[in-house]
């Protein structure tokens, strides 16, 4: 969809949105959707025109399923909490089985309609209240602040030569503890987990540097939705393919051990490259997902990537994306206590030998060596 055309959606169906853009820099813009959820729904670096970057989920919007288990998937940025699965999960009512029927985002992350407390040409800061309760009965009342900032292009790279268009943009992100019990590790802990999901293609993968060394944990966590098949997920020297085509679904994530604060994906066929950073700290605990009861509940991913499609071979597949997740390290919180974190988003288009220069500078990674 083209930039405009989102804009036009969002009229037509009376969401509330914000576009922000620097007229004396370029043509980059972002569309910012308190009404759906304080998303960042899609981005362009070609003015109205151009095309949106971000996927667009065009018929849920123009019409809402109130039913559905899921309701706010689309965008390139979008709020959750964490963790998804476990006992302390928040996607799943006590006592359910962890399965794909059972599993419901709650209506706290899926429905909410923040509100603008503040509006320039290139930021927006937004906020809402929440209630949720977690797979062992804790009780949640939290703030949530959403900030968005439209940013300039990245120190790295300002020294590139050639033609490079480029839009950013970075979410600040803060949660609040407004109930009068401490948030504890023994009731369950929360964690902020930023999503984006953007359009595939046959010839796009997401590219993950990870730590080296003598580190005994595995690289990566494939076991989500059942092992991944090496032509889809390929360990290199110091970083990793995943294969992004919308056709297969399965997921992967990188631990504390081995993540990274940048994880990013690239297109062959558009010339298209996405490098999405984040906070990193040194605090271990980061929140458990996978969908069982956990002996280690604080031994979760800090990167995430998702890639929709069908479950089975042969099976018609569901609407083509695939995303790019981080999530902040998970803490005790006091009454009135904050959590925060940050993720940025740059998306570059240019001619290929000119995105393997930014992917060397941005992920270290040599694009000449990523095959499919």
């Amino acid at each position: 969809m083209k930039f405009s055309e989102t804009v036009e959606l969002l009229k037509k169906t009376k969401n509330k949105y914000v576009i922000l853009e620097d007229a004396q820099k370029d043509r980059a813009k972002i569309l910012v959707t308190p009404s759906l959820q304080g998303r960042v729904l899609t981005s362009t670096v070609d003015g109205d025109n151009g095309t949106g970057l971000g996927w667009v989920n065009k018929s849920f919007i123009e019409k809402p399923t109130e039913d559905a288990a899921f309701k706010n998937y689309g965008g390139e940025d979008r709020f959750w909490l964490g963790p998804e699965a476990g006992q302390y999960a928040l996607y799943f009512h006590p006592g359910k089985k962890f399965t794909l029927d059972n599993w419901k985002v709650p209506p706290a992350l899926d429905e909410p309609v923040f509100s603008v407390k503040y509006q320039s040409a290139n930021s927006v800061k937004m906020y809402v209240e929440m209630k949720l309760k977690n797979y062992s009965n804790t009780e949640f009342h939290l703030g949530v602040e959403r900030n968005i900032f439209l940013l300039d292009r990245p120190e790295y790279i300002k020294n590139i030569p050639g033609k490079i268009k480029c839009v950013g943009y970075r979410s600040e992100n803060i949660v609040l503890n407004l109930s009068k019990n401490k948030i504890m590790k023994d009731k369950g802990l929360i964690s902020i987990w930023i999503l984006g999901q953007f359009v595939p293609s046959d010839k796009n993968c997401v590219l993950v540097p990870f730590k080296n060394g003598d580190i005994k944990t595995q690289i990566v966590n494939d076991a989500y939705f059942g092992k991944i098949p090496e032509d889809r997920l390929k360990i290199k020297k110091g970083y990793l393919t995943f294969k992004a085509d919308g056709k297969s679904r399965s997921k992967i994530g990188l631990s504390h051990s081995r993540a990274k604060n940048v994880l990013g994906s690239i297109d062959f066929n558009g010339n298209h490259l996405i490098i999405m950073e984040f906070d990193r700290t040194d605090c271990p605990d980061y929140v458990n997902s996978m969908w069982e009861i956990q002996e280690k509940p604080y031994e979760g991913d800090v990167i995430n990537s998702y890639n929709n499609g069908s479950a089975k071979p042969g099976e018609k597949s569901s609407d083509r994306f695939y995303e790019l997740e981080n999530s902040s390290p998970a803490y005790e919180l006091d009454n009135d206590t904050k959590l925060k974190h940050n993720s940025r988003t740059y998306h570059f288009i240019a001619e290929i030998d000119i995105l393997n220069n930014i992917a060397k500078a941005g992920l270290g990674i040599d694009l000449a060596e990523v095959s499919f």
